[in-house]
């Protein structure tokens, strides 16, 4: 929202700074048939609003691209019952000419169950045993890979 307000205030001090130069107008078509008059945008505003614009794009796409590295949560505990949701990217430079990048975006779904749990001893007198789980689970993996040029 800052970005579109900043971009229109630009859009306006450079309008106003033309010399000269007046708004782009229609002229309604006359009854003769003749086609419509039109201008062209000014240089200097067109200019200005196209880099704002690629500007502005650049800094959100960066924002973006940033925010996600690797989270993971648990969703569902019940019991003996889970539920995991994962995002995770990874960024792999290319180092080509071009100057691009590879990206993995993986989202994954991991459902487990515990059946039961057995501890065992290995001497009577350390504290931790030795634990062994018995269950069922399964994992579901989304992987979006993509090039991007930077």
């Amino acid at each position: 929202m800052k970005a579109l307000l900043l971009l229109l205030i630009l859009a306006s001090q450079a309008w106003s700074q033309t010399d000269g130069v007046s708004a782009p107008s229609v002229s309604t078509p006359s009854t003769s048939g003749t086609a419509p008059k039109t201008q062209m945008w000014p240089d200097k505003i067109w200019n200005d609003l196209s880099r704002e614009v690629d500007r502005s794009g650049t800094q959100l796409t960066n924002i973006i691209f940033d925010q996600i590295d690797e989270l993971s949560q648990t969703v569902w505990l019940s019991g003996n019952n889970s539920l995991k949701l994962g995002i995770k990217r990874t960024v792999f430079d290319n180092q080509d000419i071009l100057n691009t990048y590879t990206v993995n975006d993986q989202f994954s779904i991991d459902l487990a169950r515990n059946g039961s749990e057995f501890s065992i001893p290995l001497v009577p007198s350390v504290a931790t045993p030795i634990n062994f789980n018995l269950g069922v689970g399964g994992k579901l993996v989304v992987s979006h890979l993509r090039q991007i040029f930077s």
